[in-house]
């Protein structure tokens, strides 16, 4: 037999606890998981605005001293390092999962990429030779960032 409940006394039944307890669970399923994609992208457009910054401190060392400069990969560390003669050297790493740099070519229709781990910018204004491509990845977000030769301006794609 059932008691009835007393007059004036409120109360939350079990039943009803567990399905907002269930409901609270599913919403912050969906949270962590936006905020982990979320994460992941900041992460990857945050490596490609560091290397934006390299190229462009490298752009201006060039400027500046009517020198060549070389911008060095080490995909190990994943650190770019800036080198210029005589005795200029600065390391700068970059947060990214993984980090890549190829020389690109485009004929016609047709776009080969050339691994690569050093390029130069020539004085006197920072230009290149070549059309260069930064791969930059996160565990789950990739971004490329083309350097484009003579301007050396940079685009990002979000693929």
């Amino acid at each position: 037999m059932t008691r009835p409940r007393a007059m004036g006394r409120a109360g939350v039944t079990l039943l009803e606890m567990l399905v907002v307890l269930a409901i609270l669970g599913i919403l912050a399923a969906i949270g962590i998981t936006s905020y982990l994609r979320w994460s992941q992208r900041a992460r990857a457009d945050a490596a490609v605005a560091e290397v934006q910054r390299i190229v462009t401190q490298a752009k201006a060392r060039v400027r500046t001293t009517n020198r060549d400069v070389t911008l060095s990969l080490d995909t190990a560390t994943h650190t770019f390092t800036l080198a210029q003669a005589p005795g200029y050297s600065a390391v700068y790493p970059v947060d990214a999962g993984t980090l890549s740099l190829c020389q690109r070519t485009v004929a016609g229709s047709t776009e080969t990429c050339t691994a690569t781990t050093a390029v130069t910018l020539k004085a006197p204004y920072g230009t290149l030779g070549r059309d260069l491509l930064f791969r930059i990845g996160t565990p789950t977000v990739n971004r490329d960032a083309y350097l484009l030769g003579p301007t050396a301006l940079l685009k990002v794609v979000t693929p």
